[in-house]
């Protein structure tokens, strides 16, 4: 077996790369997954691309590996069977890489869309005559970038950044949109069970085509899994925004 015998020839050296590059993926997913705002917003722009790129790669490690082992599964008692799965997971990564990279690119623009824009900022100066300074971005371990209402710019060291308060706002949608919204939000229990209804019904109905070969009817009754899937994500995106905006404190800011 190639694959085992090269795996016990190079143990160390292949080993102990692959678990520490493993460890550092797995753990940037799990420090990471659920960020709120302000974290994205503490973030320098590396940092961000390194986490998201962490995400996209153990998704595409993972899938890789499930699809692998679900087609070795009927040689998984072949001595050669670790030899085929390895190759075959080899083969998939760069497809399911790029498939997972255009995925990602198009639920962070969906996502993007559909999400209120929220600006942080801090209070300087005596209660009479404090003016307000937004976090723009984070410019290295260091060192933060704050612009105030008409373009004046300062830096804050990060180390400072607990002894500040960091004020929310919001830049309100349109009021078409937020009524919209409103609607959703105070409807999501309906919406939620009719759509987990519809993804339940459209996901057997799509085992039920495949089983008997009916390949139109399964590709159907998949798109439509797909887009009460779709509407759901919507739904919680939109709930979980109406509900942070309730919580915001009556000092923030609606733009």
């Amino acid at each position: 077996m190639e694959f085992m015998e090269a795996l016990k020839k190079f143990d160390f050296i292949f080993t102990l790369p692959a678990i520490i590059t493993l460890s550092t993926l797995l753990k940037l997913t799990i420090d990471n997954f659920n960020m709120k705002e302000v974290e994205k917003k503490l973030l320098s722009n590396s940092k961000y691309f390194l986490i998201n790129l962490s995400l996209i790669l153990v998704a595409t490690i993972v899938w890789s590996l499930l699809i692998g082992v679900m087609n070795t599964s009927f040689i998984r008692n072949d001595e050669n069977y670790l030899d085929e799965l390895f190759n075959l997971v080899v083969d998939l990564f760069p497809r399911s890489f790029i498939m997972f990279c255009i995925l990602f690119i198009c639920f962070y623009v969906f996502v993007y869309l559909i999400n209120f824009k929220y600006n942080y900022f801090i209070k300087v100066g005596e209660k009479e005559k404090q003016k307000e300074w937004y976090l723009v971005r984070k410019l290295n371990k260091n060192i933060l970038l704050l612009m105030d209402e008409i373009g004046n710019f300062r830096f804050l060291d990060y180390d400072k950044l607990p002894e500040e308060t960091l004020y929310c706002g919001y830049v309100e949608k349109s009021q078409t949109i937020m009524s919209i919204y409103k609607y959703v939000y105070s409807n999501k229990k309906k919406l939620y069970y009719s759509l987990i209804l519809s993804e339940a019904i459209t996901y057997m109905l799509f085992f039920t085509f495949l089983m008997n070969f009916q390949e139109l009817l399964s590709i159907l009754s998949m798109g439509l899994f797909a887009i009460a899937f779709l509407l759901h994500f919507l739904v919680y995106i939109i709930s979980k925004n109406m509900l942070y905006i309730q919580k915001l404190s009556k000092n923030s800011r609606v733009y």
